[in-house]
């Protein structure tokens, strides 16, 4: 994040002719921040070398994270109609996709950023939903909510022990995370989600990755499923829903599911 833009991209570029020219790879998955710093993708599919398919993944990201938010709150019987939530970076490519979904859904939500402009266009779309909708630049707004989701890729920690309310959940995507361990160990009071870990059942990555055995990110997720459906297409760009149903479906079809929660990697019981 710290070295020109133009370098990294000229750097995810040659890793990408190199899969394409040398190992005859057919798609391709943007992990990590290779997805942000290529425009989501759109910069990739836009060089003319580029012959084959891209994905972000964050469609499947996207699906798996209701699917853990809706798991969580059964879990603990905190109704999300019932529930005031926060999305922390609420217009990025994931964060603009969950509030969407999120906002006929539970009973306030709260789109945190630091872009005025970009927040009051998202309430713009948002504004036949259901939930009542209050944009905000200051993180400390969240301390109100009963669910708090980070789905940003800014390079500090931002949520602080102050601004969680007594038994709050943080599901946590963002990368790097939002919430440092040490506010974990001070507020045992607090849950926090490892987001976004899919299980992958009889498949073997052959490679230590973060997440526990068995399980992977849910962009790589996606990809994976993409690649065994053969499907010829590039998913980059702004998240179409229609999409993120798409890939509710393959999951389903290959049993791929929200992993069982973790925090930190560690098993967490809730």
């Amino acid at each position: 994040m710290s070295l020109p833009r133009n370098y990294v991209q000229r750097r995810i570029l040659d890793a990408i002719l190199y899969a394409q020219n040398n190992l005859g790879v057919q798609l391709v998955g943007l992990g990590a921040y290779t997805a942000p710093i290529t425009d989501a993708g759109k910069w990739v599919i836009r060089q003319n070398q580029i012959k084959l398919n891209v994905t972000h993944g964050d469609s499947f990201s996207v699906a798996i994270a209701m699917e853990g938010i809706e798991k969580v709150a059964k879990k603990i019987n905190r109704p999300l109609s019932e529930s005031k939530i926060a999305v922390v970076g609420a217009y990025g490519l994931i964060g603009k996709a969950l509030s969407r979904l999120l906002a006929n859904k539970c009973k306030s939500l709260y789109l945190i950023g630091r872009n005025e402009f970009k927040l009051s266009a998202l309430c713009n779309i948002l504004e036949s939903a259901s939930a009542k909708i209050i944009p905000s630049l200051i993180i400390e707004d969240i301390s109100d909510c009963d669910y708090i989701i980070t789905a940003t890729s800014y390079s500090k920690s931002l949520i602080q022990s102050s601004h969680l309310k007594q038994g709050a959940v943080v599901y946590d995507l963002a990368q790097p995370i939002n919430l440092h361990p040490h506010v974990i160990k001070d507020r045992p009071d607090v849950a926090r989600i490892d987001g976004c870990y899919t299980n992958i059942p009889g498949i073997n990555l052959g490679v230590e990755m973060g997440p526990p055995a068995g399980t992977t990110f849910s962009c790589l997720a996606e990809t994976i499923m993409q690649a065994l459906e053969g499907e010829e297409e590039n998913h980059v760009g702004e998240i179409e829903l229609d999409h993120v149903q798409k890939t509710r479906l393959w999951a389903q079809k290959y049993g791929f599911t929200h992993a069982d929660f973790t925090n930190y990697g560690n098993k967490l019981v809730i």
